[in-house]
Parts: C-alpha cells; sequence; structure tokens
C-alpha cells in the first residue's frame, strides 16, 4: 500500500461481471473493459511508475529551486507537464486500442473509494491535519484584508481537501476490519 499505488487505483474499478476496468480520464471520461489479467497488471504498474517519476519531477525543481532559480523551478515542470499532456492521450489511445468500452461510468464517490483502499491510514491523517492548518492560515490570511481573496481561495481549496481525506479516512475504515 501506498500514495502512488492508492492514485493509480482510482482510475480502475470492477464491474459487476468481475472484469476490471480503466477509466483513463478518470470520472471525466469513459472506460474500458481490461482484456486480461496480465495487461490489468501491467496497465496498473506503468501508471504506478509513471506517478512516482511525474509528481516528484514536477514539484522537486519547485522546491530546490523556486527562491534562486525561477525559471529551473518552474521551467522544467512546466516542459514535463507539457510532455506528459501530449504524450498521456498518445498512450492511452494506443493500449486501449481493440479494448471495449464500458457501459459504465466510475462516480467520483467509486473514484475516491478505490483510492482510500490502497492509501495508509497514517498518511490520510496526516493529509488531513496539513489541509486544516492551511484552512487556518486561509482564515488569517483573510484577516489581512488587502489580501483576502488568497486567503478565501486557500480555505476553499484546502477544505476540500480536508472533506475528501475525511471521507476517505471514513470508507477505509470498514477494509481494516477484514
Amino acid at each position: 500500500m501506498g500514495y502512488f499505488e492508492a492514485i493509480a487505483a482510482s482510475s480502475f474499478t470492477t464491474d459487476r461481471e468481475g472484469r476490471h476496468l480503466f477509466f483513463p480520464w478518470g470520472v471525466l471520461g469513459k472506460g474500458y473493459v481490461i482484456p486480461a489479467e496480465d495487461d490489468y497488471l501491467r496497465l496498473r504498474a506503468t501508471l504506478i511508475r509513471m506517478y512516482q517519476i511525474v509528481i516528484p519531477a514536477t514539484v522537486l525543481p519547485m522546491m530546490l529551486f523556486g527562491r534562486w532559480m525561477p525559471w529551473v523551478a518552474f521551467g522544467l515542470p512546466l516542459i514535463l507537464l507539457v510532455f506528459v499532456s501530449i504524450g498521456y492521450p498518445i498512450w492511452v489511445r494506443r493500449i486501449t486500442t481493440g479494448w471495449s468500452q464500458s457501459s459504465e461510468r466510475l462516480s467520483m464517490r467509486q473514484s475516491i473509494a478505490n483510492g482510500a483502499k490502497y492509501q495508509s491510514r497514517f498518511l490520510l491523517w496526516f493529509l488531513l491535519i496539513c489541509s486544516l492548518g492551511f484552512v487556518a492560515g486561509g482564515f488569517l490570511e483573510i484577516a489581512k484584508l488587502p489580501h483576502w481573496y488568497v486567503g478565501a481561495l486557500t480555505v476553499l481549496f484546502f477544505g476540500f481537501c480536508a472533506a475528501v481525506f475525511s471521507w476517505m479516512l471514513v470508507v477505509r475504515h470498514p477494509t481494516e476490519k477484514n
């Protein structure tokens, strides 16, 4: 169980017939029936690997070079995101060619629940506490009247994050009894 496995798991579900379904665009797009178990395992491992590379490669330059070399801090992640934005749809089209489309849709509730099963309870609590800290900081920023909009956006975004992490903890709890 881990962070990247949970992100990858949110793109998959199982239909009533027990077949694995892949939703490359999450809740916003159509799903595909994965023809074989080997294809499912390979696809899941590829997504996990992609997330393990792309997420740190976009965040680390901002953390390491943000203050001293902003062109590096934002340029490298931007270039990577452009390549991923172009490459991911091409890759999805290539692997799903010949797969049948699913008539089922992936709901937001289902996607979050799938991710919660693979997420560490400790990490969910940590992310919830951090989100609530940012909400509190947002309220402090609202008190600074010239910059109230920054605080309002912070409260809205991290308030939503806190709600999702809370719900993931609730959804994850029954799976721990087994």
